[in-house]
């Protein structure tokens, strides 16, 4: 069995060319007495905070909850899934467009 390569650094490089070793014995253990000391959020300066919040985080942006979609099962026939489904990537988001033009011109 081949052993896995680590996928972390075994080296720390800084923007002036230095290189620090890792090891991850230089880790300190988290104790309750370091737990006790910690600080919350709201604890934190106000500048901080703000700096904090404006972090991007990674993937989709959330919507507000009158945005989002939901999840349903709806039973159609075969050839008519068949035909939405060769029409490509997006098949959904089209077929959702449909529905909502349809609904526009029968008022419904």
């Amino acid at each position: 069995m081949k052993k896995k390569k680590s996928k972390t650094p075994k080296y720390m490089e800084y923007e002036d060319g230095t290189r620090i070793e890792l090891d991850e014995d230089d880790a300190p253990e988290l104790t309750d007495e370091w737990f006790k000391k910690a600080v919350k959020f709201d604890g934190l300066p106000k500048s901080l905070q703000r700096k904090l919040s404006a972090i991007q985080h990674r993937g989709r942006p959330r919507k507000r909850p009158s945005a989002r979609k939901i999840s349903i099962h709806l039973r159609i026939d075969p050839d008519i899934a068949k035909r939405l489904r060769a029409t490509g990537k997006g098949w959904q988001t089209r077929l959702n467009a449909m529905l909502r033009t349809m609904m526009a011109e029968h008022r419904l």
